[in-house]
């Protein structure tokens, strides 16, 4: 069985943005009743995430034309984030025990 390529960009898209919105919002919701700095650089990595997969699964979806000299250097900006945002909690993590 074939799927069409209208098919498969249309559920990229939407699982791109289901999974995006659950991300977006558990890291929200961590970031926000926090009171441990580890929890709050988790929810910046979930943050971080969720902003990377919308720029993957869905914007590059639905505007394929966009610079990609624009879009590298936002997806850079995200992961490096995301990246920072991890080191910095599995170093919270390993110093104090939490």
């Amino acid at each position: 069985m074939r799927v069409s390529k209208a098919v498969r960009h249309s559920l990229s898209i939407i699982f791109g943005a289901l999974w995006a919105t659950m991300l977006l919002v558990i890291g929200l919701s961590c970031f926000a009743h926090a009171n441990s700095p580890l929890i709050k650089l988790v929810a910046v990595a979930m943050i971080a995430a969720a902003e990377f997969i919308t720029m993957t699964l869905v914007a590059d979806e639905l505007c394929p034309l966009a610079d990609v000299k624009y879009t590298s250097a936002a997806k850079l900006i995200t992961i490096t984030t995301l990246l920072l945002a991890t080191a910095s909690a599995i170093g919270t993590y390993a110093l104090n025990g939490i």
